[in-house]
């Protein structure tokens, strides 16, 4: 009685399923979660309420399970609610093994995560397009840089630009006729040299 009061009362969704993955128990945490009432949810396979993309990966791991080659696993799904929409979970399930080593039930606790996996989502929207955008002002820049060297190279008057230790930077073509040097063999030296 113990045990079901609390298993009944507690914030995460808990749940008791047999070794073909069909609900034999639910809290109403669980059902708050998916949006069934607890008769709805009971005879139904969790892979019924599992999202498409998530299934095969349950399968596989309910396999594990049965063969005892895992006692529990932990994994991020989506399941779906009975209006349709996805919700994402964490699920921790651990098998219970009889004495002949065939699994009897699993025991899940599911925690919603829905609102933080939206957060990671939009996250990672915006870090892709924050990171369009830096590609794209990158982009511009170097067209407006080689504008510029193109201008400057190409200008009539000698251009010279010096670092703060004094070191030549840059040294258009106007420069090369007025001083004698190649930018090759002016660039990096100093500007008294």
């Amino acid at each position: 009685a113990r045990l079901r009061a609390v298993f009944d009362i507690a914030g995460a969704g808990l749940s008791l399923t047999g070794p073909d993955g069909r609900f034999i128990s639910v809290n109403a945490a669980l059902c708050e979660i998916l949006g069934y009432a607890e008769d709805e949810l009971l005879g139904r396979s969790f892979a019924e309420i599992t999202h498409p993309d998530d299934r095969g990966a349950d399968s596989d791991a309910l396999e594990q399970l049965g063969a005892g080659a895992i006692a529990g696993l932990r994994r991020r799904k989506r399941y779906l609610r009975k209006d349709g929409a996805p919700v994402w979970v964490e699920v921790d399930v651990k098998g219970k093994v009889n004495a002949a080593g065939w699994l009897e039930y699993c025991v899940a606790v599911v925690k919603d995560i829905h609102a933080e996996k939206m957060a990671e989502e939009a996250l990672a929207r915006l870090h892709a397009e924050l990171e369009g955008r830096v590609e794209e002002r990158t982009r511009e820049l170097r067209e407006r840089e080689e504008e510029l060297h193109s201008v400057i190279d190409n200008a009539n008057d000698a251009y010279i630009s010096l670092n703060r230790h004094g070191r030549v930077t840059a040294w258009n073509r106007a420069a090369e006729k007025t001083f004698g040097y190649a930018a090759r063999e002016a660039l990096e030296r100093p500007l008294e040299e």
